[in-house]
């Protein structure tokens, strides 16, 4: 695997754009970051012309960032992804700086982060819901005690009167059941 060493001087936004990189893979150095992102890339086909227009909103930037960096990147992996950029506008672009090139690929690998964890949080809320809605419809048999002793601690209320008629119907059919099975034995 050949390599190629890419030299960007300081920008605002390439480097905002590490910054928000950061926020969901905090632990990834601005390289494996970046390749991954290419891999991205690579594999998902991205728009390149619509993502020219499209700002995400990063991080500000303090006065204490490089004056420049370097990204050590797959060269055929790089060359087929400026390719693709180029050809994706019409008329083909003649050239394509470094820097816009990198914009592109952390702007599409940003957004399928976010969308990522959207889809994560979307995810877990509809989880939230489902269970939400387990719980109105279903009690296990000791939550049905404790409300029935809550129940039963409170003031006399109607619902009380309606669970102690079916509980004394329950009582009775269940020893009349019993009396006529004992019955049977004998």
């Amino acid at each position: 695997m050949e390599y190629t060493i890419l030299s960007l001087r300081k920008n605002p936004k390439i480097l905002g754009l590490f910054l928000k990189g950061q926020e969901y893979q905090p632990s990834v150095s601005r390289v494996d970051f970046f390749n991954q992102a290419i891999e991205h890339a690579l594999s998902s086909q991205s728009n390149w012309k619509n993502l020219s227009g499209v700002t995400l909103d990063y991080p500000k930037v303090d006065a204490s960032t490089p004056q420049f960096f370097q990204l050590k990147v797959d060269k055929n992996k790089w060359n087929r992804i400026v390719d693709e950029i180029k050809n994706s506008f019409y008329p083909p672009l003649k050239r394509t700086t470094a820097p816009y090139a990198v914009k592109l690929v952390l702007t599409s690998y940003l957004q399928y982060l976010s969308n990522i964890q959207k889809g994560y949080k979307e995810n877990a809320a509809d989880h939230h819901m489902d269970e939400a809605k387990t719980r109105e419809t279903e009690l296990s048999k000791p939550e049905m005690a404790k409300i029935l002793c809550e129940m039963m601690l409170t003031d006399e209320c109607k619902e009380i009167r309606e669970i102690r008629k079916l509980m004394l119907d329950w009582r009775n059919d269940t020893n009349g059941n019993d009396n006529k099975r004992i019955q049977k034995e004998q």
